[in-house]
Order: C-alpha cells, then sequence, then structure tokens
C-alpha cells in the first residue's frame, strides 16, 4: 500500500511540475494539492485536478478527479502507533493508525448562455469497503444587468457499504466502546440522501475595483434521519486589475442519524461511534488570495494563467476521547441509559 501511495504522489507532484494549458480558449486545466491537519495527529493529503473543456459556445464539458489520503483517525491509535496511555499498538479493528486511500471522480455537463447556466454531474466515490454515487443538477439566472444571481441545485445520494473478511455484512471496519465494553459497529449496508440548496451572488464596486458577495445555503436529509443545514458567505474584492482576495464564513449544523447514541447495551439492531452520525456543529473561516502569472505567459499555452493561496479553519464541538483517558474508561460521563 505505501508503494502505491508514494507512486500516486510521484505522478501528481510529476503532473504539477507540468505547465497548464492557457484558458483563453475557454478551456482550462487547474492542478492543486490540499493538506490538512489537526489536533488529533490526523493528516490529509489530497492531490487533484479539474478540466474543463468547451464543446460548442455554449456547451462545456467537466472532469474533476481526486486521490485522498488520511491516517490517525484518533488520539489512542494516531499516526505514531501509540496513545495517550502508552499502551496502544496500530488497532487491526478499525485500521484507524493505517493509510487509507480514497479516489474520486465527477464528469459534468454545463449549458450556458445568456446569463442562464444549468449543470448536470455524476459524482463517485471509492474507498476499499464503501461506494458512493451523487447525480446532481443546478440552474442559476442572472438579472439586475448581471449583477445579481439566484440558483438553485439539487442532488441525490446513493452509499452503499461492503465490509470485507469477518466483518461482511455488518456495515464496516470500526470499534466502538461502550460502558467499557467492546461492541462491533452496525449500520444499514445502503443510505439514500437528498439535498436542496439555494444561492444569490450580488456584485458591486469598491472605487475603480469589482467585488462580490455569495450566499449560499444547503438542507441535506437522509433516510437515516440526518439532517443538516449550511450556511456559507463569501466576500471577494479586487486589490488589483488581475488580484483579489476572498474572505469566507461557514456556519454549519447536523442532527444525529436515528440509531447514534451515547451508550448501547448490546441488542441494538445498529450502532455507531462515528462522529459523522453524531449531532455537531462547526465553523470555518478562511482567507484566500488569488492573482494572474505575468500578461507574457498568456501567449503560450504550455504557461499556467493564474496561482491561489487558501488557508482555512475550523472549530468543531464534536467530543473524542478525554486527554489521559484509561483504556476502558467510557468516552463521557456514566449515566443510565435511557
Amino acid at each position: 500500500m505505501r508503494l502505491l501511495i508514494r507512486a500516486c504522489l510521484a505522478a501528481y507532484l510529476l503532473a504539477a511540475a507540468l505547465p497548464c494549458a492557457a484558458s483563453g480558449t475557454g478551456n482550462r486545466l487547474e492542478l492543486k494539492d490540499e493538506y490538512f491537519w489537526d489536533k488529533n495527529k490526523v493528516w490529509n493529503q489530497t492531490p487533484a485536478f479539474s478540466l474543463t473543456q468547451a464543446l460548442s459556445r455554449i456547451w462545456s464539458f467537466g472532469w474533476e478527479q481526486e486521490f485522498d489520503f488520511v491516517t490517525g483517525a484518533s488520539r489512542r491509535i494516531g499516526l505514531d502507533k501509540v496513545g495517550l496511555t502508552g499502551d496502544r499498538d496500530i488497532d487491526a479493528v478499525s485500521g484507524a493508525s493505517k493509510i487509507e486511500m480514497r479516489y474520486s471522480e465527477n464528469p459534468s455537463l454545463t449549458y450556458s448562455e445568456k446569463g442562464t447556466v444549468a449543470t448536470g454531474s455524476l459524482y463517485y466515490s471509492r474507498e476499499d469497503d464503501y461506494v458512493s454515487i451523487s447525480p446532481a443538477a443546478s440552474v442559476s439566472f442572472d438579472f439586475n444587468e448581471r449583477n445579481t444571481t439566484v440558483g438553485a441545485s439539487y442532488a441525490e445520494f446513493f452509499h452503499d457499504f461492503k465490509p470485507t473478511g469477518a466483518f461482511a455484512g455488518q456495515g464496516g471496519k470500526k470499534r466502538i466502546t461502550s460502558l467499557g465494553e467492546m461492541m462491533t459497529e452496525a449500520v444499514p449496508n445502503h443510505k439514500q440522501g437528498g439535498a436542496l440548496s439555494s444561492q444569490i451572488v450580488q456584485g458591486f464596486q469598491l472605487g475603480d475595483r469589482l467585488g462580490s458577495l455569495n450566499l449560499d445555503y444547503r438542507r441535506y436529509q437522509d433516510d437515516w434521519a440526518l439532517k443538516s443545514n449550511t450556511l456559507d458567505a463569501k466576500l471577494s474584492q479586487y486589490f488589483t486589475e488581475t488580484a483579489y482576495v476572498r474572505f469566507r464564513l461557514r456556519y454549519y449544523n447536523q442532527t444525529g442519524t436515528a440509531f447514534a447514541k451515547e451508550y448501547y447495551t448490546g441488542n441494538e439492531v445498529y450502532r455507531t461511534a462515528d462522529i459523522r452520525w453524531f449531532p455537531f456543529t462547526s465553523w470555518l473561516g478562511g482567507i484566500k488570495i488569488s492573482a494572474a502569472f505575468p500578461e507574457d505567459w498568456g501567449k503560450s499555452v504550455f504557461l499556467p494563467d493564474r496561482w491561489d493561496i487558501k488557508f482555512d479553519y475550523t472549530l468543531r464541538d464534536t467530543r473524542g476521547d478525554k486527554v489521559a483517558q484509561a483504556a476502558g474508561d467510557p468516552r463521557t460521563k456514566k449515566r443510565s441509559p435511557p
């Protein structure tokens, strides 16, 4: 597995070193690399590319593809193989301290004419024991002399869990601790969800420089009884003819799934310790700076057009293992099961 990871990263770094095609014809190739790290020593490396190809004056084809490498999914079994208690090796059940890879791609077809933009796409993601497919569609309209944009989108989500080995049919390779006892996680094998989103974009002018305010709202719900709301605001302002700065603030909250509980008796049909299925709230703040390369570069199809650097910081009220928590202790203060 490490050899595969090194080969993929080497191939990506080689591709990143190659020049990108100029976008003057409406075609665009973007290469990016994102790195994530949190206080639980979880790290994530994501090399990706995004291609846009003009098919005609009003039609264009898009293709996004990425590899996602992640490790160290808890403080007890992090990358250093030793947790706070000092007696933890790599966990053979959850595989949390192993390097895992996710692959995804997202082809799309876009129609754009006279301020109307409509897009259809099909997202596909695969891990060793998990497959996700999501068809989606969106449409937006410009008015008020194209200074205001209103749009809406809809997506369906189809997930299929395919655990292997001794956990086949049990919903995944994860571990759950409740009331000091070890239990196997079990979640439904299929999930279907839908999302409805809306968007408003307002342009403005500050001095002789253009700017814009982008507001997005998204509502999600699935048949595991998980519901979420996302409000995302982005403020962009040009400070030169080709360079701009963008500030971002995002709020997110979600309910838990119907089977997510702090404590389990062991008789439940489904149970989980995955924080993604529990209620939580998060705030994200970020800044992005983007600018064009020298104008002379635009005369060559082998040189890139732009560069950008982005930094995001997230606060989330999820709860994990307590600091210096003993191996057999429950994750939260004991109480009688409901």
